[in-house]
């Protein structure tokens, strides 16, 4: 499968290596009697004088040890089965909570700082909760099938709402109540002096909003540096390339912040925010 990754070594407990180790024994001990009993060795009676019985009651002592192990086998792994499903059922509801936030997110002429922060906020506190789920989570078909959900709201959802905040309409609002910009102005020549500069079009409105607060206009009373509230936080858990390896397995996109979110890219988070998560 896909999303699954190959050749994942489970770890083995102490409980194994102790039931093994028995087991081996229980085996190696049986072998030597009949061994020993076979060439009369030891002071062993000769294979002659052994009794079919003798066999029998060996090959059962051997069984039920391999049982008792099995047993145990058994029920440890249907003790992991439950709980791996009961993490994966809680961390699917993670990720139906952060779909319906994406999805009410207000973006286009709708767009505002307030309700921006309220939402990443909102998917801060379940990304940190599903974090834990999804480490917590043994590598098998279950944690790949998280892996594809998590992957259809981020894709599906969030990113698709992220590109839609629009800058225009933030300082639209702002302007219109402090007043003395012309917010249509500025953006147009905004357009204009990024189209001269051979922009890849994934990065377009990225540089148009980068431009827009660089204008004298608007640098001289609005700084989206420091206005979103949650950003760094919010770029760690979905921006950060070293975070979302293993969400990603069995992809080749790798999202850029720039491309996907030209807005948050031009409130310029933190640094740290994409380093390397150790």
């Amino acid at each position: 499968m896909i999303f699954e990754k190959p050749g994942y070594k489970k770890k083995s407990s102490i409980i194994d290596f102790l039931g093994y180790t028995v087991l081996v024994i229980v085996v190696s001990s049986y072998a030597t009697y009949a061994v020993m009993a076979l060439f009369g060795l030891g002071g062993q009676a000769a294979a002659s004088n052994i009794k079919f019985l003798d066999i029998v009651n060996g090959a059962a002592q051997v069984a039920t040890a391999a049982a008792f192990l099995l047993a145990v086998h058994q029920y440890r792994k249907s003790i992991k089965q439950q709980r791996q499903l009961a993490i994966a059922a809680e961390a699917k509801s993670q990720i139906a909570a952060m779909t319906e936030i994406s999805r009410s997110i207000k973006t286009g002429d709708k767009t505002s700082i307030e309700n921006i922060n309220d939402s990443l906020a909102s998917l801060i506190s379940f990304a940190v909760s599903f974090d834990e789920l999804y480490k917590a989570m043994d590598e098998d078909l279950h944690r790949a099938m998280i892996r594809m959900q998590w992957q259809n709201m981020y894709f599906g959802n969030l990113l698709v709402t992220l590109k839609k905040l629009d800058l225009y309409q933030v300082l639209w609002s702002k302007f219109l109540v402090v007043g003395g910009v012309d917010t249509h102005e500025v953006f147009t020549e905004a357009r204009k002096s990024v189209a001269g500069q051979g922009v890849l079009t994934v990065f377009e409105n990225f540089k148009v909003y980068e431009t827009v607060l660089k204008h004298p206009q608007i640098s001289e009373k609005f700084n989206l540096v420091g206005q979103i509230n949650s950003l760094d936080q919010f770029v760690c858990y979905f921006f950060n390339d070293s975070k979302l390896n293993d969400l990603l397995f069995g992809l080749m996109n790798r999202p850029d912040i720039r491309a996907h979110a030209p807005l948050l890219a031009a409130a310029k988070p933190s640094s740290w925010a994409f380093e390397k998560q150790v």
